[in-house]
């Protein structure tokens, strides 16, 4: 039996999956870093924005990108539309961190 799915559908099980991995998530603040934001879960950063860049922790793009079978470019794009909806965001890239750089400690 083949199974036919949507690129929509596709799209509506990603989202409720980065739902799931970002559930409990929140924003803080960091005196160190005033041009960022950043948001924590379990008290470990887990996203930074910073002038349009979005770094996303390493295992947690990872988990997107293993679940679906994602490649770096379709990965970003799915982070990308999700931060957009779910943060009323414009112009974000996503970025894993080891690409660009780590998310700050402070």
């Amino acid at each position: 039996m083949k199974i036919i799915i949507t690129e929509n559908q596709l799209r509506k099980v990603q989202f409720k999956f980065l739902d799931y991995l970002f559930d409990g998530m929140h924003e803080i603040d960091s005196e160190d870093y005033p041009d960022s934001r950043f948001w924590e879960k379990n008290g470990e950063k887990i996203i930074q924005l910073e002038d349009g860049d979005l770094y996303v922790r390493q295992d947690i793009w990872q988990d997107i990108s293993n679940m679906f079978s994602l490649n770096y470019d379709e990965t970003q794009r799915v982070i990308k539309e999700w931060v957009e909806f779910n943060f009323n965001l414009d112009s974000v890239t996503p970025y894993n961190p080891t690409e660009k750089r780590k998310l700050y400690n402070g």
